[in-house]
């Protein structure tokens, strides 16, 4: 594991392991362990989120794509409320997905068994602004969620260009 430009490493497992990298974001499945060495508790909330750093982006392009999420969030609560559901899709899950003009992408989704609602997006969404963007770590992330004690919530990734978590997402 060697270190990034920040201090903190620069995720990258051998492929005979059993867990998705972050590195690469190999085509893994969910069913094994992500490898998330880091826990960040987001401000004014009851909302923690585990992450695993990838490559390099530039934290302008993720603060561009994160104000784009916040935003269309805030539509959402101004329709349906913080504690309205996010849509589900037609595979029976839910997912949160934008793509910046510059191809910076993020996909969040809830875990098997438990809604996703608006409010709690958004506290995801200001966890990683604040920890990616005010902090000055801009990396790939793959991550976890979890919303008061109940156990975690959802996952997902914010990455550059075509990776991702390949069939994590099937």
């Amino acid at each position: 594991m060697s270190a990034g430009i920040d201090g903190l490493p620069n995720l990258s497992l051998d492929n005979s392991l059993d867990s998705p990298t972050v590195t690469g974001l190999s085509t893994r499945t969910l069913q094994n362990p992500i490898p998330l060495p880091y826990s960040y508790k987001v401000p004014n909330s009851d909302t923690t989120i585990r992450l695993g750093f990838g490559e390099p982006v530039s934290v302008r392009r993720i603060l561009n794509l994160l104000l784009i999420c916040e935003y269309a969030i805030l539509e959402s609560i101004a329709d349906h409320g913080a504690d309205g559901e996010i849509e589900w899709e037609t595979d029976h899950r839910q997912m949160f997905s934008y793509t910046s003009g510059d191809d910076v992408r993020i996909s969040i989704m809830n875990l098997t068994g438990r809604t996703v609602l608006w409010g709690e997006l958004q506290s995801v969404i200001q966890g990683l602004m604040q920890y990616l963007v005010v902090e000055n770590r801009g990396k790939e992330v793959v991550f976890r969620f979890r919303c008061g004690a109940e156990g975690e919530v959802g996952w997902g990734f914010l990455s550059k260009g075509g990776n991702t978590p390949g069939s994590a997402l099937d």
